[in-house]
């Protein structure tokens, strides 16, 4: 890829962060952007660990299942 166009792809890309970046930050985000936001980190091999009494943490906590429950599904 030529790198005027790795440029501008690196730009839109880094303007599309920071506008979903604001708009969470505000309390304007709809669904569509967490969606988007969701589907940004996975095309782009975004991982976290998750760590107890962090936000993910709570999140996870708060979800219906159990451990043996997501065995089954592994």
């Amino acid at each position: 890829m030529a790198k005027t166009s790795e440029a501008a792809l690196s730009s839109l890309l880094d303007a599309t962060i920071v506008d979903l970046t604001a708009r969470v930050k505000s309390g304007e985000a709809t669904s569509g952007d967490y969606k988007n936001i969701i589907q940004l980190l996975k095309d782009n091999g975004i991982t976290c660990e998750i760590k107890k009494g962090s936000p993910f943490g709570e999140l996870v906590e708060s979800l219906p299942f159990t451990a043996e429950s997501d065995q089954k599904y592994q």
